[in-house]
């Protein structure tokens, strides 16, 4: 009895013995085994994976920490992850001899540190089959990858479901769909990689409600050929073509047209939508011939042309029939030679320049507009009084730094000409409700408007400063000067002269008029302050006002009641 009872403990002491390291050793396989999947991750994909540290989780997978991925061929960093989880599917491992590793990676994050690219997803790797298991991972071919829950956001867009299969052969990569939402909106794309050795070429396709791009790549020798490259956006398209060459600092080639309808800009993506609605006010189809030719990443490098025609562009109301434009770019400096319209039968033209390889982007421009039709412009604006006429013709020179709007400095001259601006109720309060008398009662009179003006304007420390406005007509002229702030407060002076009565008019008629001068005589100074959109007055007079207008009176009645 003794015997059996010692041979029942030592048969239960080897059975636990050998339990332990069956499980020690089947932990080792498989961590080891994960081990190895990462290298195989690595050598397939081009990268490599460094994690700050790893972890075995029984049941799931190969844990890793914190992991840097880079690329294997230059050590660039491609992006971070928090977490990569890897996972070998071993029952299929034993039944397929195939492999099947699950990549499942949170919190990526890639691209500009200004605005990131952050997101995260599941791949599966799946090998071809392999004849034993001694040769699984000697001879591990990589056959298809399969994209599951992937979601991203740039900015404000995101990509989400992302999903669909890559498939891998010695002589193609291909995914014949692969469908996301963009802004909750579905797209699919398709891609096909020929990597023959005598002829290299590539396709993509990108598909959606509002849009469809198509790009051809071929490489018969070391030149990239760009040979064809479709955008329809909406109501845009464009259709280009060039070459990529000297792939250690890539130099661009491309020329092509492009239709664009204004309207289609803000709807590019949300930050445009956002941060640029006035976008949204622009209304036309621009017509487009385009060339560029430098590197990406070298601003000095870009030699562009772009030659663009309007049949008529619309701002809010406002028309800019029969546009001209050309734009060119050369050593950092992007300028605008020439851009002609002719807006409301008269002529406009803009020049300016912008230097981009400045942090301050200074710029300097250039407007000359001539015989515009101030009636007309008036029908298309939100300006009641209709009946408002004249010629208008503008010269102005500005300059400052973009990223600075009050740093604008400049001078300008402008001109009214054969007009009818009317009783110009901003700068005539000095003559009071005894203009509009007169101009009830004296026939003549009903004629008088304001026919035209000019003045000199500077611009600087956030002012349009002005001291020679005036504003002229057959009866009154009208003298200002000051200034008014970029937020439209008002700082002016300002005084009338009425001019002598009509030829032919009654004696009390030339009274009153007489009476009205005198009194624009005696007003020193009218002070003109408030905001453009609630304007205040306040008056100034020579010392005897009162004995004078008290005389004019006199002689006024006395000529009425004869």
């Amino acid at each position: 009895m003794r015997l059996i009872k010692i041979s029942l403990i030592a048969v239960m002491f080897l059975f636990f013995i050998g339990s332990l390291a069956a499980v020690f050793s089947g932990k080792y396989l498989l961590t080891r085994l994960e081990t190895v999947m990462v290298s195989i991750i690595e050598h397939n994909l081009r990268i490599t994976m460094v994690p700050e540290h790893t972890l075995h989780l029984p049941g799931q997978g190969l844990l890793l920490n914190n992991v840097r991925i880079g690329a294997s061929k230059t050590g660039e960093e491609l992006c971070t992850a928090e977490q990569v989880l890897i996972k070998v599917n071993i029952p299929l491992l034993i039944k397929l001899k195939q492999v099947f590793i699950t990549v499942r990676m949170d919190g990526i994050v890639f691209g500009p540190v200004t605005s990131p690219i952050r997101g995260g997803g599941t791949l599966v790797l799946e090998s071809l089959p392999s004849r034993g298991f001694m040769n699984i991972f000697k001879n591990f071919s990589l056959h298809t990858i399969n994209i599951s829950d992937c979601a991203f956001a740039m900015g404000n867009d995101t990509v989400s479901k992302l999903a669909g299969d890559i498939y891998f052969d010695k002589k193609s990569v291909q995914a014949p769909v692969i469908g996301f939402l963009f802004n909750g909106k579905p797209h699919m794309l398709s891609c096909t990689v020929n990597n023959a050795k005598d002829l290299f070429s590539a396709s993509l396709i990108v598909k959606g409600k509002d849009l469809h791009a198509a790009i051809a790549l071929t490489k018969p020798a070391e030149t990239l050929m760009i040979d064809r490259c479709e955008l329809h956006f909406l109501g845009s398209r464009a259709e280009l073509k060039g070459q990529v060459s000297e792939f250690s600092h890539p130099l661009f080639l491309v020329y092509g047209e492009a239709t664009i309808n204004t309207a289609d800009l803000c709807h590019i993506n949300r930050i445009m939508k956002d941060s640029y609605r006035s976008l949204s006010k622009f209304r036309g189809i621009v017509h487009n011939k385009i060339s560029f030719r430098g590197s990406l990443d070298d601003i000095r490098s870009w030699d562009v042309i772009i030659k663009s025609r309007a049949a008529d562009i619309m701002f809010d109301n406002y028309h800019l029939p029969a546009v001209q434009a050309d734009v060119k770019m050369a050593e950092g400096e992007l300028a605008v030679p020439s851009f002609n319209a002719h807006p409301y039968k008269g002529s406009l033209n803009i020049t300016g320049r912008i230097d981009l390889t400045k942090k301050t982007l200074p710029y300097t421009v250039a407007v000359t507009a001539q015989g515009i039709d101030i009636n007309a412009l008036i029908q298309d604006s939100a300006i009641k009084f209709k009946q408002l006429a004249g010629t208008l013709n503008l010269n102005l020179l500005l300059g400052g730094s973009w990223r600075n709007g009050g740093s604008v400095q400049g001078s300008g001259h402008i001109e009214i000409e054969n007009g009818n601006l009317g009783p110009m109720p901003l700068l005539t309060p000095m003559l009071g409700e005894m203009y509009g008398f007169l101009r009830a009662t004296i026939k003549e009179m009903k004629t008088v408007e304001i026919s035209g003006g000019s003045c000199d304007l500077v611009i600087k420390d956030r002012k349009i400063a002005t001291d020679n406005l005036i504003l002229t007509g057959n009866m009154v002229n009208i003298y200002a000067k000051g200034y008014m702030d970029f937020d439209t407060n008002l700082n002016l002076q300002a005084k009338n002269e009425l001019k002598e009565s009509p030829a032919g008019t009654e004696d009390w008629q030339r009274g009153m008029v007489e009476f009205i001068a005198s009194f624009g005589r005696s007003v020193s100074r009218a002070y003109l302050t408030g905001t453009l959109a609630k304007p205040k007055w306040k008056f100034e007079y020579f010392s005897m006002v009162k004995d004078s207008l008290t005389g004019k009176i006199d002689t006024t009645l006395k000529s009425i009641l004869k």
